[in-house]
């Protein structure tokens, strides 16, 4: 980022500083915390617990991702270390309230202030045994789980990423395993490749642990077969489905968006999608902002308004979104959607260009704690 950029960054959280800054509903992604589990990977300065408070989200899921790689292996004791990191930042923070369950939600909500969800990027690695479980769910802070990420592994098989251009299909080295195994069985569906690898027993076992203990388990980047077998486990739970951060799969050609016969399911057991605002998932018909706005469009169309929210992914290392073609009247327009802190004017922007934003995301949030609810009750039950 170079200075000018930088500066007229500073502008806008100034600004978000000087007034309250209404409502921006959710975001159901991202990544405070993850140069702790990245180690010397370049960070991504997008997201950090100011901009956050600018954002205007009434909730937000901070995912706790740790690369076995880069951290040496030692992933259980970083993400230790960031549920640590975001007590810490909490407590210099008392605008956020560390919600452990729905009662905690409601309460920071009667009081204004913002509500912090943990969830967790990869099981694998990270919650195998009942200590586990114990440790970092029923005595920890996690409610929600990514079941599956990048490359297949004893739980499942991954999504492959997609794409027409030669720099999305690099992107397979990402799940040499899953590439191999289709291979040997090549499948697909929407006419694209698809992980021929569902869910494992070991992951059948874990889904249903998670499900006993309360937890939400977030679907994207499961496979398409991997869905599949998760359905029966989440419809005999009365689970609703969560995708934390996707795209559209009508526009970006790949496993890991989300297709119209799952968000048909959305429909029929109801749920939530946080949507993807970068390139890198937008597909080959065109980037930026215009590209995002048929994303949107498309979501609401199929589930609903109050089933659609923002993923942003903050602090991954993902593009940003590029400025609009044509102006909106808000910093998009020089700098792209690049820092958690223009949330509000990413709405701004797309209601000034006729899109269905909901006039108070009200609903939004009270749709995700109704569900929430049947997550946490289920699970009690047991």
């Amino acid at each position: 980022m170079n200075r000018t950029t930088l500066a007229i960054l500073l502008v806008i959280v100034q600004s978000a500083r000087a007034a309250p800054v209404a409502s921006t509903g959710i975001d159901l992604h991202i990544h405070p915390t993850i140069e702790l589990g990245m180690g010397v990977f370049p960070r991504f300065d997008r997201c950090d617990f100011d901009s956050m408070l600018q954002s205007g989200a009434a909730i937000q899921v901070v995912s706790l991702y740790a690369h076995p790689l880069f951290t040496l292996g030692k992933v259980r004791e970083s993400i230790r270390e960031q549920i640590q990191r975001v007590y810490e930042k909490v407590r210099l923070h008392p605008q956020f309230v560390l919600a452990h369950n729905l009662s905690e939600a409601r309460d920071a909500l009667a009081k204004q202030k913002k509500i912090l969800i943990l969830s967790l990027e990869t099981a694998a690695g990270i919650l195998e045994t009942d200590a586990d479980l114990k440790e970092f769910i029923d005595d920890g802070a996690i409610r929600i789980v990514t079941l599956l990420h990048m490359s297949d592994d004893q739980y499942g098989g991954s999504a492959f990423y997609g794409g027409d251009s030669f720099k999305e299909k690099i992107k397979m080295l990402a799940n040499p395993e899953g590439w191999f195994h289709w291979l040997k069985a090549r499948t697909y569906r929407d006419g694209i490749a698809v992980n021929p690898l569902g869910l494992t027993e070991a992951g059948k076992a874990i889904a249903q642990k998670l499900i006993e203990h309360r937890v939400w388990i977030d679907l994207s980047h499961a496979s398409d077969l991997a869905q599949d077998d998760l359905m029966p486990i989440l419809a005999e739970a009365r689970h609703p489905l969560l995708y934390t951060h996707t795209s559209m799969r009508k526009f970006y050609h790949g496993e890991r968006a989300i297709s119209d016969e799952q968000l048909r399911r959305i429909r029929k057991f109801d749920g939530m999608i946080g949507l993807l605002a970068t390139d890198d998932f937008m597909g080959d018909e065109g980037k930026g902002f215009e590209a995002f706005e048929r994303h949107y469009r498309h979501a609401v169309q199929e589930i609903g308004g109050e089933r659609v929210v923002l993923g942003s992914d903050f602090n991954a290392p993902l593009r940003k979104l590029s400025a609009p073609a044509n102006p909106t009247g808000t910093s998009l327009d020089q700098w792209g959607f690049a820092r958690q802190a223009q949330t509000p004017e990413l709405w701004q922007a797309l209601r000034k260009r006729g899109d269905p934003v909901p006039a108070s995301f009200d609903p939004n949030v009270e749709k995700f704690l109704t569900l929430w609810e049947r997550v946490r009750r289920y699970g009690l039950s047991n």
